[in-house]
């Protein structure tokens, strides 16, 4: 679950970027650091995309810390 603070600013990049986001839609997308701050909203407002806003989900591969998965067990994650 994410935290109401960051789903509102989740909506409002997403408002933002318009159609941009839809560049995205069903790309492999491999993101570094992705526990970080900055890369991390950058997964969560993926992750939003992919639930809301996607037709064909985006593949979110991250490279994390060993032993840690933040994101929880989404079908279109895979920890590298």
């Amino acid at each position: 679950m994410i935290h109401p603070i960051i789903e509102n600013d989740i909506k409002l990049v997403l408002k933002d970027v318009g159609i941009s986001i839809s560049q995205l839609e069903g790309k492999k997308i491999l993101i570094t650091g992705a526990s970080g701050m900055l890369a991390s909203y950058i997964v969560y407002t993926l992750l939003y995309a992919n639930n809301y806003v996607f037709k064909k989900p985006a593949k979110l591969y991250l490279v994390i810390r060993q032993g840690r998965k933040p994101f929880g067990k989404d079908q279109n994650i895979y920890y590298l």
